[in-house]
């Protein structure tokens, strides 16, 4: 349920056929159902197919997504889920990047624009300051960063192969993420952790500690 989630979820993103978005939902609305009958054992992957579902939608504004996102990500680090931590910021870095390209499309004059001299360099300055603190505005470095808190709780998972994807995938546009391997090939502490990737390793290195191996 939860991985058919986020596929219908990618493939409504990517085809923007109704259809997709409407099964996602429909998952969405069934492990709504398993965390209030069953438990909340599966709350954060509830939270992950909701902000997926809600990012496939197009209608809902960039903040709120990124909110959904960002909650669904503190409930997996507070769990201690390392591998679905590190999917949630893969997740939202994807959305992000969708939604850069699409205001590039929207504006597709706006870099042409910025490279001819302007005849007011103080006022243009200040419009393209306003405008990359606006909400709306998704910038390279928050990109980066989920990206970034992604590849390093994958590698600190021992998913080798899958970090090896994110870097080819990304390494061109941000070559900063070969550096987080490398630090932890060489046995250094990855540095740039938000709170939450950092909790989630605590969560995950405390719950591995309970385990007596022993009994195994």
């Amino acid at each position: 349920m939860f991985h058919s989630s986020l596929i219908y979820s990618r493939l409504a993103r990517k085809t923007k056929q109704r259809k997709y978005l409407k099964r996602a939902k429909q998952m969405v609305s069934k492990m709504s159902h398993v965390t209030k009958t069953r438990g909340g054992n599966n709350l954060h992957r509830y939270l992950l197919m909701k902000a997926d579902a809600m990012a496939a939608s197009g209608k809902e504004k960039i903040p709120t997504v990124k909110r959904e996102y960002d909650n669904a990500i503190a409930c997996c680090a507070r769990s201690g889920y390392v591998h679905d931590t590190a999917l949630g910021y893969e997740l939202a870095a994807e959305y992000f990047l969708s939604v850069q390209e699409q205001q590039r499309q929207t504006h597709p004059g706006s870099a042409a624009s910025a490279k001819k001299p302007s005849s007011n360099k103080k006022q243009q300055t200040n419009k393209d300051r306003a405008k990359a603190s606006s909400p709306q505005c998704i910038t390279n470095d928050i990109i980066k960063d989920y990206l970034s808190n992604s590849v390093s709780l994958y590698d600190e998972w021992g998913a080798k192969a899958k970090v090896g994807r994110m870097l080819s995938k990304y390494l061109t546009k941000f070559p900063e993420l070969a550096s987080l391997v490398e630090d932890s090939s060489k046995g250094k502490k990855t540095k740039g952790h938000t709170a939450e990737a950092r909790l989630c390793v605590s969560a995950a290195h405390k719950m591995f500690d309970k385990i007596n191996l022993d009994v195994l």
